[in-house]
């Protein structure tokens, strides 16, 4: 197999759960060869690698200081940068903190959860609707008539749950890095 396909889930959001993730995955064997849409693309690799991510902006000055240091740059996603070193033991790449909170606060800003209560409010809208028509009060016979409308209403109720959960995690993430 000369590529590996992981899908990141919640990776992505906690640096260092990040790192320790790609770490494991080099002492596998694997390197990190990029990211899309929330999957990262691993390919053979011989040797165990340090990786570090970036939150600063590009400035020509930044970056060669970043190649005299030994860093390989791998890929950009969601505006941190990716990079990694050889040598398990090389200097740490320095990120401010605070660009670093910045960015996560402007992932899960107000805007995008008030999106998903949005987006909840029209699935349930769209579910009473659906639920109007489907067999609940009816005679038991007419199940196989209606049967259609149940299993959109049951698909409903997941989706919901699933935006809900989404929104309680986005949530929660957004007042973990308030404090």
């Amino acid at each position: 197999m000369k590529y590996k396909y992981i899908y990141a889930k919640d990776k992505l959001l906690i640096e260092d759960d990040c790192i320790v993730f790609l770490e494991k995955m080099s002492k596998q064997g694997w390197k990190l060869k990029r990211i899309f849409l929330s999957v990262f693309i691993f390919e053979r690799c011989n040797e165990p690698l340090k990786y570090q991510l970036d939150y600063n902006d590009y400035d020509q000055e930044y970056i060669d200081i970043i190649e005299e240091l030994g860093y390989e740059y791998i890929c950009l996603y969601n505006n941190i940068k990716f990079y990694c070193h050889k040598d398990l033991n090389a200097i740490d790449l320095q990120t401010d903190p605070t660009i670093h909170e910045l960015l996560i606060l402007k992932k899960y800003s107000f805007s995008s959860i008030m999106g998903n209560f949005g987006m909840l409010l029209i699935f349930l809208i769209f579910l009473q609707t659906v639920l109007d028509y489907s067999p609940f009060g009816k005679q038991p016979a007419d199940f196989y008539l209606y049967f259609n409308n149940e299993v959109l209403a049951i698909c409903l109720y997941f989706l919901i749950a699933l935006l809900f959960l989404q929104t309680i995690k986005n949530i929660d993430i957004r007042y973990k890095n308030q404090t």
